[in-house]
């Protein structure tokens, strides 16, 4: 073999050595960055649009306790009402694992509110929320909120809770969707001055839409 094939054959061999150890370097810098939480991020961070969509079965207010379902077999124990809802407003992300929804505006279509006079339609009402999510494998995104009626004046708070919805992360983050997964007893409470006056019971199917803003 001449010169210029030995130049040849050492250039392939030093070629093939370095491919495999770049391979192995690229393999290391994947491994790198999902374990530090670049390549798979757990959190999701600023604010999303959604629209909210709803159905909810409730009963009538109560003194407290209410007992308006059996929690083991989830049966009625008093007469209820079906309720349809519509929503928008803002969640928003923060990467300690805080969500706040805000602007939330929802409106309602009471199904036996059909007669004459009646007003199936309600005017429509301000609430927030706080609480928690968490991104599960498999871009699973998880959210529990607990929520307030906005009002004008000072007077009664009403309260929501608990709320729990399950969803999935688009793959640029961009989109989101959350459902109810499980059937659940909603408490919604009426206080004023830290002393409980009524409360009502709900179980709701419900699905939000969201996109970063």
């Amino acid at each position: 073999m001449n010169k210029n094939g030995n130049l040849r054959f050492a250039r392939l061999a030093m070629v093939s050595m370095l491919a495999p150890l770049a391979l192995l370097t690229s393999a290391f810098a994947g491994d790198e960055l999902e374990q530090s939480g670049q390549g798979n991020s757990r959190s999701l961070r600023g604010a999303y649009g959604f629209s909210l969509t709803q159905s909810c079965v409730r009963t009538p207010f109560q003194p407290p306790p209410a007992a308006g379902f059996d929690l083991t077999t989830l049966q009625l124990l008093v007469d209820a009402e079906l309720v349809s809802a519509f929503g928008t407003g803002k969640l928003r992300f923060a990467k300690d694992g805080v969500v706040t929804l805000e602007e939330g505006h929802l409106t309602e279509i009471t199904a036996n509110q059909l007669s004459a006079g009646s007003r199936p339609v309600s005017p429509g009402t301000l609430f927030n929320c706080t609480g928690s999510y968490s991104v599960q494998p498999g871009s699973r995104l998880g959210v529990s909120l607990s929520c307030n009626v906005v009002t004008s004046q000072p007077g009664p708070s009403v309260v929501l809770r608990p709320l729990n919805l399950e969803g999935f992360i688009g793959e640029d983050k961009r989109s989101l969707n959350l459902s109810t997964v499980k059937p659940e007893v909603h408490t919604v409470t009426v206080s004023n001055g830290g002393v409980v006056l009524l409360q009502r019971e709900r179980i709701c199917l419900q699905s939000m839409i969201l996109d970063k803003l």
